[in-house]
């Protein structure tokens, strides 16, 4: 599996990041979020990250800067550009996100570009939340993290590539659809994982442990923020993609903040205490989100440094972490929602912080009874192998004739009219011109509002899409593979963007010519040989 790229690749700053990754040392970095063009120029927006920067030069325990890339609005300052001039002041290579939403290939070989171009060498790559304004004119689409890792690797193998991950998920099919997908991020080439914000030490854990178990061996860095009553409410109230705060938590919070000074003194302890769990969990380090003053930054190191020092064992730390979450009448809040579906449970309650050994992580056996999408599947698969598959009568009687058609002919786009015609009122077909049902379950991931193929993103709700009102189509697809025994497919069968300039073509043609990027399955990709 992938491990931190030890190449120097074309940096211009020393890469703090991946070295100390490298390295096996507790690797921090600081997180900072471009404000939107609209409120601010970009010299204006960066003079009070200046400070940060040349803070973050003198201080070894700080790895460098995290860039976030369109956070608060759809146009926010560019994240190279913004990372170029925290790398020139800072001296340390930062870590630039990049997300797919509202991009293609062609922007992402760009951004490539223009890294190695500025001598900026360590790129997160994400699919990326909902973009805030829909354009009328058109279906947005989105460059899902999988193949963006592939093509990022291929065009530039000594770039150091972090993805995403959201543990914080409590219902079966969209926690185990995270860990699958982190499968094949890490198959395609991720260097080290990154999680979404969270405050379920359970799960951090649950994570090394899947980790361990399906043997990845890619560092883990854990995404912390503080967080106190009104941040607390911003979150709950925006649904801030897979960030959990309980009600029971919420409510904490709220004690918390009418007391002076209680509230911020126990999330500054809550962020310390979670530093020292994962250290001693084994994760490679934190990235801090929502903390740019430089003194706070001090005061969470040293405390963490005097936290460290002085909790001695397991039993030492969750009484301190209990402590952290209770109550003025001494009740414990509960992080986790009631009913939350795990994969991991420590033994005789006996709470662990010792890096696990590795033990295979199982992938659920076959569920009782047939998923209520399996007669349609059923019928497709029948349809598929009787016109479609190499050998099949229609390939043999009609793929010759269909082959031939030339792209933007009368006749390929009555073919068009007739694909519509038959795959739209059963899959929902969106007419993508590179048709991946035979590899996706016969659920179109066009129908997905991000039109993600190889899993979803981290912005379910209990099952709802981000987009709401429906449930994510990758827990269909979920349902179908573990009735049939073919999880193993969600882990290990990388599915290629739909290629540029494609869409609104029919799929048939291409297909019959043996056109186009193929699925690959992690093996064939990693040993062409099979051996």
């Amino acid at each position: 599996m992938s491990s931190v790229n030890g190449e120097s690749g074309d940096s211009f700053y020393p890469n703090r990041i991946r070295d100390g990754l490298q390295a096996g040392d507790f690797v921090c970095t600081i997180e900072v979020v471009p404000p939107s063009t609209r409120e601010i120029s970009l010299a204006e927006t960066l003079k009070p990250f200046m400070g940060l920067a040349e803070q973050v030069r003198a201080e070894p325990r700080i790895a460098g800067l995290s860039v976030a890339d369109r956070i608060h609005s759809d146009d926010d300052h560019d994240a190279i550009d913004f990372a170029i001039r925290l790398a020139e002041v800072s001296g340390k290579q930062p870590l630039i996100h990049w997300a797919g939403k509202n991009r293609e290939l062609l922007d992402l070989h760009d951004a490539i570009g223009r890294m190695r171009e500025a001598g900026l060498a360590n790129l997160l790559l994400l699919t990326g939340d909902r973009v805030k304004s829909e354009p009328p004119d058109r279906k947005v689409h989105y460059l899902e993290s999988v193949p963006a890792i592939m093509a990022a690797k291929r065009a530039w193998p000594t770039v150091t590539i972090a993805a995403a991950v959201t543990p914080f998920k409590y219902r079966e099919a969209e926690l185990v659809n995270q860990y699958l997908k982190l499968g094949k991020k890490c198959n395609a080439g991720a260097d080290y994982i990154i999680t979404q914000i969270g405050y379920d030490m359970a799960k951090f854990r649950e994570l090394a442990w899947w980790c361990a178990g399906r043997g990845y061996l890619v560092p883990l860095v854990a995404n912390l923020m503080p967080v106190g009553a009104a941040r607390g409410r911003y979150i709950r109230a925006r649904r801030l993609p897979g960030v959990v705060i309980t009600d029971d938590f919420q409510a904490l919070l709220e004690e918390d903040d009418a007391i002076r000074d209680q509230g911020w003194t126990r999330a500054m302890t809550r962020l310390a205490l979670q530093m020292v769990a994962l250290k001693r969990m084994g994760y490679a380090g934190v990235q801090f989100t929502m903390i740019h003053v430089w003194k706070t930054i001090v005061e969470v190191m040293e405390r963490f440094a005097a936290l460290d020092r002085t909790l001695g064992d397991d039993e030492a730390w969750l009484e301190a972490w209990n402590d952290a979450l209770r109550f003025a009448d001494g009740r414990i809040a509960e992080v986790a929602p009631a009913g939350d579906f795990t994969l991991f449970t420590e033994d005789d309650n006996a709470f662990s912080l010792t890096p696990l050994t590795p033990v295979p992580a199982p992938v659920l056996s076959e569920q009782e009874k047939p998923p209520p999408e399996i007669d349609r599947y059923r019928w497709l698969d029948r349809f598929d192998r009787w016109f479609f598959r190499k050998g099949s009568f229609g390939a043999r009687l009609l793929g010759p004739a269909v082959a031939r058609l030339r792209p933007g002919s009368i006749a390929e786009r009555a073919l068009l009219g007739l694909e519509k015609l038959t795959k739209k009122p059963s899959v929902g077909c969106e007419t993508c011109g590179f048709c991946r049902l035979g590899d996706t379950f016969y659920v179109c991931p066009e129908t997905c509002p991000k039109g993600l193929a190889n899993g979803p993103c981290g912005g379910t709700d209990n099952d709802v899409c981000e987009f709401g009102g429906h449930e994510c189509v990758h827990n269909q697809i979920y349902r179908l593979a573990k009735n049939m025994g073919r999880l193993d497919a969600l882990e290990n069968l990388l599915i290629p963007t739909v290629p540029d300039g494609q869409r609104g073509t029919c799929s048939w043609p291409p297909h019959f010519r043996g056109e186009g990027p193929r699925a690959e399955r992690v093996k064939d990709r990693m040993d062409p040989k099979g051996s």
